[in-house]
């Protein structure tokens, strides 16, 4: 549904119609049989409207422009903690996950929820820790996109193939990224230090078997999710779970009967893949 964006894009038939059984005041006819009036839009939404499509079909228009100077920063204190506090690959993934969401939904024409978009991204990222203020920050830049929908699509500032940390201009401070890799010991010696050393996910990390989850793995009809849940469900073989999660998370069809499964099933699958150190892009 490319140039369409769900809940923005109304013809201008459609609104000639709807003033056309206001009458020239554009008032609403009473409802018929029972039936419920339609809304008409006032003259700002309109125009509102009118412009979304005109940037949607002239990406370097005026409207287009003046569109994009509505799009709020990423706060400072957010940007200097994700140059600078040390956990800039864990931010790089949730951010590379959080693109891939969006792009999916800009992709399928599929209605924007930035509360619970946000809400599974700290799930599977608990250890970023959002403070309030960029959490409303977050759901606000989520919520923009969700209305200006051709940033997402390709050639735009934030399409398929953007690093979204890079476009929201919280790089890597590199100096800073090099002072860590080295740290002193007490004796003196400088001991180069891996950043993926403590990465790497142990079966310590997940519970004991038998597993609970919120479903059971004979629900599901993908033989590529019943393989994976099966095995974390009942094995303590991790690579082998991570193995199966790797296929899972690679699968669309699979991927995409989890969210069909419910909210609660989704975040399970979501807070499981970040356990086990699975990239969801």
């Amino acid at each position: 549904m490319d140039g369409v964006d769900n809940g923005l894009d109304c013809s201008e038939e459609s609104e000639h119609q709807a003033n056309e059984k206001g009458g020239a005041e554009g008032k609403p006819e009473p409802p018929k049989n029972g039936q419920r009036s339609r809304k008409v839009l006032s003259k700002a939404e309109r125009e509102r409207r009118q412009k979304v499509r005109l940037a949607n079909q002239f990406p370097n228009g005026p409207e287009a422009r003046e569109l994009a100077s509505m799009e709020k920063p990423m706060p400072a204190s957010l940007r200097d903690r994700i140059r600078r506090g040390g956990k800039y690959e864990l931010w790089s993934e949730a951010f590379s996950w959080l693109a891939a969401d969006l792009h999916r939904k800009a992709r399928n024409g599929a209605q924007f929820y930035p509360k619970l978009v946000v809400k599974k991204l700290r799930a599977a990222y608990p250890l970023l820790n959002l403070h309030a203020d960029e959490v409303s920050w977050l759901e606000g830049w989520i919520s923009y996109l969700g209305q200006f929908r051709t940033k997402l699509r390709s050639g735009g500032t934030y399409g398929p193939g953007t690093d979204f940390l890079v476009a929201l201009n919280a790089e890597l401070d590199v100096f800073d990224h090099i002072d860590s890799f080295d740290s002193v010991s007490d004796d003196g010696e400088n001991h180069e230090v891996s950043s993926t050393e403590f990465a790497q996910p142990s079966i310590n990390d997940l519970p004991t078997s038998p597993r609970e989850m919120p479903f059971t793995f004979t629900e599901l009809s993908s033989s590529t999710a019943k393989t994976f849940w099966r095995a974390y469900w009942k094995s303590n073989d991790i690579e082998a779970i991570r193995e199966a999660g790797h296929v899972l998370a690679s699968d669309p069809w699979a991927r995409g009967e989890m969210e069909r499964l419910g909210e609660e099933a989704e975040t399970f699958f979501v807070q499981t893949m970040a356990k086990l150190g699975i990239p969801m892009s």
